[in-house]
């Protein structure tokens, strides 16, 4: 075995890559043995201009002889820039650089519209910029969202995260197995920034690496970069609004109306305390207009012998293989669509719902996720809690809408895999918005929402200490709360509903 662990590195030129790199090799006391901008990765070899060989202190120089990739390595990083990653021949590599004992290839993403500004500032005549770079960047962030999955062992940073946010780089080191630190960060090396040099060296985290777009929109050759509606999409999903709209182009693809919902089978995901009992009666009435079939929560102790086909589905079930697998056998050709309430809220009014006569807040001091204890459902804990009925706590404590929408782990929330899952969400905040919507996509017109059926509970204010270890703990419903709303204005806006 040559290397004991190997680290490939995959990202864009000018898109973060070298400060990444450095910061992960400040976790090592041993030398890191770096081979910086590889051209072939079947064929790879160490540059013959030392000048290419990116080599702070925490590195040890390659020397270029044919002796180098026998040597043996604790620690090897090589690494890859504006390079496709759809063909890769890793046994070719791996017949070069030798056997590992560990390998982790690292795909380093940076935001579009700041990475080409910072291309461009460095000259168009050292990164000739072209649609190729474009569709290269497209392909990336496709399998950093998971929508491919060409590398093996993968882990994906946020350049733009990561430049910003010290519980973000401890939760890669959790990823990666290493130990915090934070040595190395503020560094800079090579040419230094597009921008500013080497002026911020010491001081990196400094320099507003987030804005560089401001000032390019008025170039024809930077709108002609960005002018790709899904560049525009992917980047939204990974890093959120980066560019202001302004910047958009009006195009087909924008005008393009969302996917029709009329005449098709709807499997509706339910949610306790995200207004789902105004959303199921105002379904039910969906259904009786159009004489669908309707698979009620009554029919859940025969829910195996069941003959199909159901149109409207309003049965609490969680959305998972075993129930994902029925449901296609019941509802074939359905769609899946669910409803989001704010966490915070839909926890307190679960709470008080369960256990009105119990102490204000105290359901955010519950530790146990929800998943796991679903999984487990154990008694013993809730007992220790005080519960009437412990196995009723798997309702109210954390990542409510995460276990019935079926994820486990941020790693499986990217927007695009949502919305992909799931065709329509009902925000209980904003509820009227979302019946227009609904209605437009499958072709009803709605009834007026009289009342929406939402429980009372406690509206007293909650400490700043409870919310911040609520928010800490439910992170998965945070974020599917986000797309929720995300998918609704998104759909909105394409069908010119205010």
């Amino acid at each position: 075995m040559t290397n004991e662990q190997e680290f490939i590195f995959f990202g864009m030129r000018r898109g973060g890559q070298h400060a990444v790199i450095h910061w992960l090799a400040c976790h090592f006391d041993e030398p890191v043995w770096f081979v910086n901008d590889i051209s072939k990765f079947a064929k790879p070899k160490v540059p013959r201009d030392d000048t290419n060989v990116y080599a702070p202190d925490a590195f040890r120089t390659p020397t270029n002889d044919d002796a180098f990739w026998k040597k043996k390595k604790k620690v090897f990083f090589q690494s890859y820039e504006d390079k496709y990653i759809d063909e890769l021949d890793f046994e070719a590599n791996e017949s070069v650089v030798g056997k590992s004992g560990k390998q982790t290839c690292v795909l380093i993403m940076r935001d579009p519209f700041n990475m080409f500004a910072s291309r461009l500032k460095a000259g168009d005549f050292v990164f000739r910029l072209t649609k190729k770079h474009v569709a290269l960047w497209i392909q990336h962030a496709e399998e950093a969202i998971g929508a491919t999955s060409f590398l093996p062992n993968l882990v994906v940073i946020s350049y733009n995260d990561w430049v910003t946010s010290e519980k973000y780089r401890r939760r890669i080191e959790n990823i990666m197995g290493l130990p915090e630190t934070d040595r190395g960060i503020n560094q800079i090396f090579g040419v230094g920034s597009s921008f500013d040099a080497k002026k911020y060296d010491g001081r990196a985290t400094s320099m507003n690496v987030l804005k560089r777009w401001k000032g390019f929109g008025a170039y024809e050759t930077y709108r002609n970069l960005v002018k790709n509606g899904r560049l525009w999409e992917l980047s939204r999903t990974i890093f959120g609004q980066v560019a202001p709209d302004r910047l958009r182009p009006k195009h087909k693809r924008d005008k393009a109306k969302p996917d029709s919902l009329k005449g098709k089978r709807l499997w509706y995901i339910r949610t306790p305390k995200t207004a789902s009992t105004t959303i199921k009666f105002m379904l039910r009435g969906y259904a009786a207009d159009n004489n669908m079939k309707v698979l009620y929560r009554s029919h859940e102790s025969v829910f195996a012998e069941l003959e199909a086909p159901f149109d409207v589905s309003l049965h609490h079930l969680v959305h998972k293989e075993k129930n994902v697998n029925r449901m296609k056998e019941l509802m074939p050709g359905h769609v899946v669509i669910t409803s989001v309430r704010d966490p915070l809220q839909r926890a307190r009014s679960h709470y008080n719902h369960i256990s009105p006569a119990g102490p204000v807040n105290e359901f955010a001091k519950q530790g146990v996720p929800y998943h796991e204890w679903y999984l487990r459902n154990k008694g013993e804990e809730g007992k220790a809690a005080g519960w009437k009925n412990p196995k009723e706590l798997r309702h109210f404590t954390n990542n409510v809408m995460a276990l019935f929408m079926g994820y486990y782990s941020m790693d499986e929330l990217h927007f695009d895999l949502f919305a992909r899952r799931y065709a329509f969400v009902f925000v209980a905040e904003e509820m009227e918005l979302s019946w227009k919507v609904f209605s437009a996509l499958v072709g009803w017109k709605a009834n007026t929402i009289e009342k929406m059926r939402v429980a009372a509970y406690d509206k007293s204010p909650v400490p700043p200490e409870v919310e911040q270890a609520f928010r800490e703990r439910n992170e998965l419903d945070y974020a599917i709360y986000d797309f929720g709303k995300m998918l609704l204005k998104q759909q909105a806006e394409e069908l010119g509903i205010g």
